[in-house]
């Protein structure tokens, strides 16, 4: 029985392997998008809505960490938002 009885239970997926045996998750969308500076440059920082998690669990990722993974998801956005930052 849960504690808060009142509350809906969320349920989680269980993240994919990737080839070197790190956690993997799927990205629905993104839904914000901020630059942040590292040294001089200035990253791309994306908002993520993950696949099958509720909202309370979005998360800021650099773009690094979706190179040749979330393209689609990341040019649906840029589209979407005319490439512009906001939260």
């Amino acid at each position: 029985m849960s504690d808060f009885p009142s509350r809906d239970a969320v349920t989680r997926p269980l993240p994919d392997l990737n080839d070197q045996g790190e956690d993997e998750f799927e990205v629905e969308k993104m839904t914000g998008k901020e630059l942040r500076t590292k040294g001089r440059l200035r990253v791309p920082h994306y908002f993520v809505k993950w696949k099958g998690y509720p909202n309370s669990d979005n998360t800021w990722e650099p773009y690094d960490n979706f190179r040749g993974t979330a393209e689609e998801a990341i040019s649906a956005f840029e589209a979407a938002s005319g490439g512009e930052t906001s939260v």
